[in-house]
Parts: C-alpha cells; sequence; structure tokens
C-alpha cells in the first residue's frame, strides 16, 4: 500500500515486505505455537499461494 513508508520507532521499524523476509516467515509459520494460535495451512511449505 505504502512502499516508501517506513515507521521508525526505540524498538520498532514498520516496512513492507520484502522477499528477504520470506524465510524467516516460512520458519516462525512453521513452529507449532505459532500454529496452535494462528490457522496456518499445514504443511506450510515454500509455495506461492494465489489469491
Amino acid at each position: 500500500m505504502f512502499p516508501g513508508t517506513v515507521l521508525h520507532s526505540t524498538r520498532l521499524v514498520l516496512r513492507a515486505f520484502d522477499t528477504s523476509d520470506i524465510p524467516d516467515t516460512h520458519a516462525s509459520c512453521s513452529d507449532s505455537l505459532a500454529q496452535r494460535w494462528h490457522p496456518l495451512p499445514q504443511p506450510a511449505g515454500n509455495r506461492r499461494y494465489e489469491p
């Protein structure tokens, strides 16, 4: 929505999602505790989801 907008605070940086975020996102979505609280596809693979 606002790709050039980055919000900063002392503890947080909010920016647009980038392809470099894919490995960390995959790891967090594959975590059993995250899956307990968030309904995620099983298994959370590296495939692309199309709407």
